[in-house]
């Protein structure tokens, strides 16, 4: 029998959503923190989340130095009093700990000059990101804002 505890965490197993059309590539996402469904568990403060956040920030700015992108303080996010206490820099202020990731869109990453959104694939990051065990599955609908034709 499961325990209050184990049913209150995020049970569902990280997928990589597959592209909705052939030819397909991801190109924002938004991705919670999370160890428990209720926005205000103590858990989503905890140590594994904390932990897991400061990794993906540091894997988030790899993978987009690699391709060649300048990551900006507004696609992290988190609650104000854990991250000062935590010394984590986040560019915005929110209930959980989350990456808000766009390319191209106001205030986040910007593309260079001369590239286009399907030039730039973040399924690779979301996969990394997707082993941290804090990180939780994020929004597929909007098909706009998280996928475009690769070039």
């Amino acid at each position: 029998m499961k325990t209050f505890k184990q049913i209150r965490q995020i049970n569902e197993k990280f997928k990589l959503p597959k592209p909705p059309f052939k030819g397909m590539v991801l190109v924002g996402f938004s991705g919670k923190f999370k160890m428990a469904q209720s926005a205000t568990d103590e858990a989503n403060y905890g140590k594994q989340v904390v932990d897991d956040f400061k990794k993906a920030q540091k894997i988030t700015d790899t993978y987009l130095k690699k391709l060649k992108l300048k990551p900006v303080p507004k696609i992290y996010v988190g609650p104000k009093d854990t991250a000062s206490k935590n010394k984590i820099k986040v560019g915005d202020f929110d209930m959980n700990f989350a990456i808000d990731l766009y390319l191209d869109f106001p205030n986040n990453v910007q593309l260079p000059k001369g590239s286009q959104l399907g030039e730039f694939d973040l399924g690779p990051l979301v996969s990394q990101l997707g082993k941290l065990k804090s990180f939780a599955n994020y929004p597929q609908s909007d098909f706009d804002a998280n996928w475009d034709d690769k070039v």
